[in-house]
């Protein structure tokens, strides 16, 4: 070895995300609670572990698009820039707890072999009835989708009328029409995407 020569930390999940210079720069910038290190973790398992007893659900779905976004750009880093991008496929659905005076909703986004690369949960606000429950939980996955650092999705939803109405290039006059021009402003943020109703 040369004077210059220089130690390279291992390639491993953990390293990408929580030990590198660049990522221990964006935990120190983030705004949840994050200390810049945590010392003696194995593996990725055990930082998720130790970030999910410390932090509230809230904070660790954001921790989970930091992670997916440094993953991916690391990616094109590798790639030089020149990363083909699948096409992300995005199901989501909306319920209603009436005895919780709240709505519910799940959000998963799967890769072209079908495995799960981002997912959520969260609780809804009251709704009147199933289709503003659908349309708030897909402005909702819309916000997470893009926040996560996806370009390309086929958002799926199972009320097809909902689905109709935001694929539509006409003007919502409905009660939630302001909604759904929400959404239809958000997809204008994605390079490509198809909305269908499964």
């Amino acid at each position: 070895m040369t004077g210059n020569a220089r130690s390279i930390a291992p390639e491993s999940g953990l390293h990408v995300l929580w030990e590198c210079d660049v990522a221990q720069d964006v935990w120190a910038g983030s705004s949840i609670r994050l200390q810049k290190c945590i010392q003696g973790l194995e593996d990725v398992i055990q930082l998720f572990e130790d970030l999910l007893s410390r932090l509230s659900t809230t904070e660790f779905e954001l921790f989970l698009v930091q992670a997916w976004f440094i993953w991916k750009q690391r990616n094109i880093v590798i790639h030089g820039g020149k990363l083909k991008e699948p096409v992300f496929k995005l199901n989501f659905d909306a319920a209603i707890f009436s005895d919780l005076n709240s709505s519910g909703i799940g959000a998963m986004i799967r890769n072209e072999n079908g495995e799960v690369v981002a997912a959520m949960l969260a609780k809804g606000p009251p709704v009147g009835d199933s289709e503003e429950a659908e349309i708030l939980a897909c402005r909702k996955v819309s916000e997470f989708a893009i926040d996560a650092g996806f370009s390309e999705l086929v958002n799926e939803g199972d009320k097809a009328n909902v689905m109709k109405s935001i694929s539509s290039t006409g003007v919502n006059q409905s009660r939630l029409g302001h909604i759904i021009e929400d959404i239809r402003s958000l997809a204008h943020g994605l390079r490509w995407v198809n909305v269908s109703a499964v």
